[in-house]
């Protein structure tokens, strides 16, 4: 810990790896962490009083590599994390005095432990970019899913696994303003838009004017 980040397992998962948060903010604000916690959990709470939103500062969230295989998305979230603390832009510099931004580098540390295994084993020298290559061709069941062999982005709403539990358990104790999670969606592939065509995420039993 310093006095502009924390470090704190959640949880383990399956195999016991740790799911850990980073968590950013100015030195201010990571002294009076929990009493800003606390504050922001009174804006889902209709019981309480609304503070000042003015005052407070954003809470953002950025969630990395649900599938273990694609494994640019927490490399992604160690670069993030760097720019975040060391920048000396502007931009920077405003994101540490208004936000606490939080860090999950890999929501399936197992599927992505399973896939570096594949790669680091099969790899080339020289690197070998050929998308036949054995490399790049995991055998099953891969690094996308978890221990158990579980697409962990088809567990939010189950939560059978305790990677998602954690999660979401600790996702109540803060209810972020701006939640991110990203994927990596292939060298071939475009940028993924949700819906991809219309009512696209349907639910039966999800009226269809909530979809819009």
């Amino acid at each position: 810990m310093s006095e502009t980040a924390q470090l704190q397992t959640i949880g383990y998962t399956h195999e016991h790896r740790p799911k850990v948060i980073l968590t950013i903010a100015s030195a201010k604000n990571m002294g009076n962490l929990e009493q800003i916690r606390q504050k922001q959990l009174q804006l889902a709470d209709p019981s309480q009083s609304k503070p000042d939103v003015s005052t407070m500062p954003s809470i953002v969230h950025l969630g990395y590599g649900v599938h273990g295989n694609e494994p640019s998305s927490a490399e992604a979230a160690i670069l993030t994390a760097y720019w975040i603390m060391a920048s000396q832009s502007d931009l920077a510099k405003n994101l540490r005095e208004n936000m606490v931004v939080h860090i999950d580098p890999t929501l399936n540390p197992d599927g992505r432990d399973r896939h570096s295994l594949w790669a680091n084993s099969n790899k080339g020298f020289p690197p070998v970019a050929d998308p036949l290559d054995r490399e790049h061709n995991e055998a099953w069941p891969g690094g996308r899913t978890n221990h158990y062999w579980f697409d962990l982005n088809r567990d939010w709403l189950p939560l059978a696994h305790p990677e998602s539990r954690v999660k979401v358990e600790w996702y109540h104790q803060w209810y972020p303003n701006v939640t991110t999670d990203f994927h990596e969606m292939g060298t071939n592939s475009t940028y993924f838009f949700e819906p991809t065509k219309p009512f696209g995420s349907e639910n039966p039993v999800v009226p269809r004017k909530k979809l819009r």
